[in-house]
């Protein structure tokens, strides 16, 4: 019995074998460079090119739908009576502050469209100048949207700048209550850092408040090399003087390593005045860390350009 077995598993094998080399004899002899010229040749159908100009926003997931279909999800899961939740709180429905002082002098302007904002996108337009008063081109600004409140995710919104000056962020609220745009500079000097923040649901028009802020009672346009008096006040958000401050200096060359020096500051009447050495021609900068009374410290720079008479 087991001889038989053998015999037939022989057969077989020997069948297999046979089949094997015939197929192969009979499939056709070529070489892989002749067998590529049979591939077929892949042609794009449509050419896509890219300017720099999109808004990337819009064109991946539901676009600028994304944050409404993340309610209608949060509404489906949650049942119909979540079509009119509001998020707004007491302290929400209070008028919104800027958090974040403009850097180096800088003065921001700001406008939101609707007024008051609304559910849905709304428009954010930034007037931005440098402590000259001319419009400061060139920002290379990024935007963050999110309700601060409850985890909505975070929105990253295109700002694009539509004249010198000039940038249009839009933001996209996707249901009432307190949210915050967030807008910064991404580039090497990283220039501007603003937080503007929103009560979506309230009829009263959104007005930018101003934030605490030093102004310069006596401008320096002509600094020299030396001592130079700084003569300024300490201004709150109703734009008060104000007295009692804890103000530190520090004075630093912005293209060398020069040291830090840290002039005192003297007060009278809510009028600040120190002395700030610049050392050499060039970029100077001067900080202001200030304390006021009663409220957060912030941080003012003013820059200045040390020249030859």
């Amino acid at each position: 019995m087991k001889q038989r077995i053998g015999k037939i598993q022989t057969i077989l094998i020997t069948t297999m074998v046979a089949l094997n080399a015939l197929a192969a004899s009979a499939l056709p002899q070529t070489t892989d460079q002749e067998s590529m010229k049979d591939m077929p040749i892949l042609r794009p159908q449509k050419t896509y090119v890219v300017t720099g100009k999109e808004d990337w926003s819009a064109l991946t997931g539901f676009g600028t739908k994304t944050a409404e279909i993340t309610m209608m999800n949060l509404m489906m899961i949650g049942g119909s009576g979540m079509e009119h939740m509001s998020m707004r709180t007491d302290r929400a429905s209070s008028a919104p502050e800027t958090v974040s002082p403009s850097p180096n002098g800088q003065q921001v302007r700001a406008t939101i469209t609707p007024n008051p904002p609304k559910v849905g996108q709304n428009q954010l337009d930034l007037f931005i100048s440098g402590p000259d008063g001319k419009p400061l081109s060139g920002l290379k600004l990024q935007a963050t949207v999110e309700m601060t409140n409850m985890d909505m995710g975070v929105a990253h919104p295109t700002v694009e700048e539509v004249e010198p000056g000039h940038y249009v962020v839009k933001p996209t609220f996707s249901m009432l209550g307190p949210w915050r745009v967030r807008v910064v500079d991404a580039g090497v000097s990283g220039k501007f850092h603003s937080d503007f923040l929103f009560d979506v649901g309230s009829k009263t028009p959104w007005s930018q408040p101003q934030p605490w802020h030093v102004e310069l009672t006596q401008p320096l346009d002509k600094p020299q090399i030396g001592k130079n008096t700084l003569v300024f006040r300490v201004l709150n958000p109703q734009g008060e003087p104000v007295k009692g401050a804890k103000v530190e200096v520090s004075v630093t060359m912005t293209s060398m390593n020069m040291g830090t020096a840290h002039p005192k500051v003297v007060e009278k009447d809510g009028v600040y005045s120190t002395q700030v050495e610049f050392t050499m021609l060039g970029p100077w900068r001067v900080t202001l860390r200030i304390a006021p009374p009663n409220a957060k410290p912030f941080v003012q720079n003013f820059d200045f350009e040390v020249k030859a008479e």
